[in-house]
């Protein structure tokens, strides 16, 4: 059932608004009566409420200047105007929007005075038509998506094959990171099935890469555990693993990233939990060091994030519901934004602008290392999609990130830098990562190995419990953070963490944790503070700015 729209949101078109004030209510208090009956009203005062002050929402319902006004007859103007704002697909950081602008006033010198009252409103157009996207006309002007469990709940997979295939396509940068010729296998994977065979013969398994007669593409799969992991690869099971995995045993987020696999094309997953034989401490040392070429080497490495347990699956969006944002509600497209012309494009939708924040797989220890080490990603974050590469953040409202510097001046960028460049963003890794939480505290060193195998390879320096040798001086100027919420310093753990998964040798309760050495910032739980870049200067891993000589005794 459409939502119903009052006379005026009914008649308006983007195209009148692109680039241009329109006035939508002669006031704010005329917005505010007509909420009570329009849907497209009732958005656009909710969101008011919830982007603007009190004080300025007060002062436009009762029409008060500021005190610096002159008083005259046409020095105040209330009413509420709109205003279009698009740009061409792919081309903008920011959605198209329209924004909400009411209380302009003018000065005593004659000049606008800035809106007492703004706020804005997204832009996205419907996808869903026989199957393809752009589907509707105006999603091939309209870049922005939107899709939860009540609207478009299957148009994860459509973003994913066409951001996939684009980048596959046309990024040499993410193609020379990731060939698309043969690469090294981790050594075990998920078959998902053969995909010229009908869904119900095909066989789900765990297959070890070296039986297979050449290297296959695949996913791997980052995600928070939980408690909601069910089935694991154990030495119990691999013989009957080999043979048939059988899929109603998984968790639901294995499940969900066996089926996008198959949407994808691809036929072979990398799971932690399914191809690492779990508490076989050889194969777990093992395959740990490994994980640079395993999600480096991945076709796409599919990030959980907004899950915070395989338990509960990560491709329906809850979040937006749960958040309690009102429904999206539609609007005339009007002809070509740019130039006029055209047939009408038919509907966009209006809704609230969404975050871009991945969720809590943002706060997990392992997770850090799987996102950084990936050539690219298909993100499930808390509000939206977003593809990943080393050439741009692609998100599913429309905008596009095309600052490369994060990705390209990495650790595990195609050229890492000279040394000083790569200690530099050591440090910087140190501060993302020593905040994200460990389930066990002891995994603090194995869950970035794979990172500083790559740090290694450039310094060539011994790896001293989180510290390099030739940077000694600097390394031991780290400090923990001040908590604002325990208001002290985070401190070293004091007693061992819960875990539902592992249990410690020798664990003693309520015995202090020894993790590190005091000397090295992994001693303390929580977030670190490095000095500041630039102090001491590498020159051939042996002399520091005003340091001739050091020695550290380790014991």
């Amino acid at each position: 059932m459409a939502p119903a729209l009052c006379s005026k949101c009914s008649a308006l078109r983007f195209y009148d608004l692109f680039n241009d004030d329109v006035v939508f209510h002669s006031d704010l208090n005329s917005l505010v009566q007509s909420a009570k009956k329009c849907a497209s009203c009732s958005l656009w005062w909710t969101q008011v409420q919830r982007t603007c002050t009190k004080e300025d929402i007060t002062a436009c319902l009762a029409k008060k200047l500021p005190v610096n006004a002159v008083k005259s007859s046409d020095n105040g103007d209330f009413k509420i105007y709109l205003r279009g704002e698009w740009h061409p697909a792919g081309t903008a950081s920011v959605p198209d929007q329209v924004w909400l602008s009411c209380g302009v006033v003018v000065s005593a010198v004659g000049h606008d005075a800035p809106s007492k009252l703004q706020t804005h409103l997204v832009v996205f157009a419907d996808p869903v038509a026989f199957g393809a996207d752009p589907a509707t006309t105006a999603g091939g002007l309209f870049a922005g998506r939107y899709s939860t469990s009540a609207l478009n709940p299957e148009y994860h997979a459509t973003f994913a094959k066409n951001t996939l295939a684009n980048c596959r396509r046309g990024h040499g940068v993410c193609n020379q990171a990731c060939p698309p010729g043969a690469r090294q296998m981790p050594t075990r994977v998920i078959d998902v099935g053969d995909p010229t065979l009908p869904a119900a013969k095909r066989v789900t398994r765990i297959v070890l890469t070296r039986d297979l007669k050449h290297p296959q593409p695949y996913t791997a799969l980052s995600y928070c555990w939980g408690s909601g992991t069910q089935a694991m690869l154990n030495d119990t099971n691999l013989a009957d693993f080999l043979k048939l995995l059988p899929e109603s045993r998984l968790s639901k987020t294995h499940t969900e990233a066996i089926d996008l696999t198959r949407l994808l094309g691809i036929r072979y997953l990398w799971i932690d939990a399914l191809c690492i034989i779990q508490k076989n401490q050889k194969d777990w040392e093992a395959e740990s060091k490994r994980m640079s070429s395993v999600y480096g080497n991945a076709e796409l490495t599919i990030i959980a994030g907004r899950s915070p347990d395989s338990g509960l699956g990560f491709l329906t969006n809850n979040d937006l519901t749960t958040k309690k944002h009102p429904k999206p509600v539609p609007m005339k497209a009007g002809p070509n934004p740019h130039t006029g012309e055209g047939p009408d494009l038919g509907t966009v939708y209006l809704t609230m602008q969404r975050g871009k924040s991945v969720g809590p797989v943002d706060s997990r220890g392992w997770c850090f290392q799987e996102a950084l080490l990936s050539n690219r990603a298909l993100v499930f974050g808390e509000d939206q999609v977003f593809y990943q590469c080393r050439l741009h953040t692609r998100y599913e409202d429309g905008c596009v990130d095309v600052d490369t510097s994060k990705r390209g001046q990495s650790l595990t960028s195609l050229h890492p830098g000279t040394k000083p460049e790569v200690l530099t963003r050591w440090y910087q890794m140190l501060v993302s990562f020593t905040p994200r939480a460990l389930t066990e505290p002891h995994d603090i060193f194995a869950c970035i190995v794979s990172v500083a195998l790559i740090t290694h390879g450039v310094l060539k320096s011994r790896y001293l419990a989180g510290l390099w040798e030739c940077d000694m001086p600097r390394g031991l100027l780290w400090k923990s953070r001040w908590s604002y919420v325990s208001r002290k310093h985070f401190l070293p753990i004091e007693k061992p963490l819960a875990s539902p998964f592992t249990k410690r040798p020798g664990e003693v309760p309520g015995k202090p944790v020894i993790r590190a050495p005091s000397w090295s910032w992994a001693y303390v739980t929580g977030p670190g503070k490095f000095h500041r870049v630039g102090w001491f200067a590498v020159q051939d891993g042996k002399q520091f700015d005003g340091v001739k000589e050091t020695a550290v005794d380790l014991v």
